[in-house]
């Protein structure tokens, strides 16, 4: 059985582009964030339903590649389905085209179902994966490719989670750690490059107050980049692609 197919336009507004209007890279984490969000509500297993049971969703890796770069108000056309779960993870496709109906951009998720209250892994319930369409039985569990953990670190620097980096399940949202990475990049290779590809997985939680560090390796069009809480624990680790912009 395949799953539930969601579509809706993104506007891309004026705040969510950079000093060349270039739509940022964490506002295109928005939309498939708010695309997955907007499919639950519609299928009945939105946000109240899910605390009404303790449970939350929280991304534990984000692939995404965008071949081309949108632009301040410019509509994205952006789509999602639920390809799969097994007993750990829910599996998420989305796919981005832009005006003239082209797809430019695809990503692949991968979710774990959490207990709002014990802030551990919870077992999915039979009717989370129906409401979506799946019959369990499906095999599309997407592959991920593997980010290195150990990398020696050419530049770092400090951030402190603020109320503004908090969402509606009480830790960091993931959005921020895209944020962070990108700027412990020079200015001038921002300018020059875009990002062509994410690939993002998520350690650990983090929470309002805490102090993070952001550790880079910087390696031609590829950078990686190990975000760690204070006690040196892994909170996530993220390897962006750049391309030129005058490759577009």
């Amino acid at each position: 059985m395949a799953g539930i197919l969601t579509n809706r336009d993104y506007l891309v507004h004026s705040y969510e582009v950079d000093a060349w209007n270039r739509v940022l890279p964490q506002a295109i984490l928005l939309y498939m964030q708010d695309l997955a969000t907007l499919q639950s509500e519609e299928c009945g297993v939105g946000i109240d339903r899910l605390r009404a049971n303790c449970f939350g969703w929280m991304l534990y890796q984000m692939e995404y590649t965008l071949e081309k770069d949108f632009f301040g108000y410019e509509t994205i056309d952006l789509s999602t389905v639920a390809t799969a779960f097994d007993p750990l993870y829910a599996y998420r496709k989305f796919w981005l085209r832009d005006g003239d109906g082209q797809v430019v951009g695809e990503a692949k998720s991968k979710w774990v179902l959490f207990d709002f209250e014990k802030r551990k892994i919870a077992k999915k319930p039979d009717w989370l994966s129906e409401a979506y369409g799946l019959s369990g039985e499906e095999k599309d569990k997407l592959k991920f490719e593997k980010i290195p953990l150990r990398f020696e670190a050419v530049k770092s620097h400090e951030v402190k989670v603020g109320y503004a980096d908090i969402d509606i399940n009480r830790h960091t949202n993931n959005t921020r750690y895209l944020i962070w990475a990108i700027e412990g990049m020079p200015l001038e290779w921002i300018k020059q490059y875009r990002v062509k590809r994410t690939n993002i997985i998520f350690k650990s939680e983090t929470r309002l107050g805490e102090c993070l560090q952001i550790e880079m390796d910087h390696r031609g069009e590829r950078s990686i980049h190990r975000i760690r809480k204070g006690d040196g624990q892994l909170a996530a680790v993220l390897e962006i692609d750049w391309e030129s912009v005058e490759k577009e």
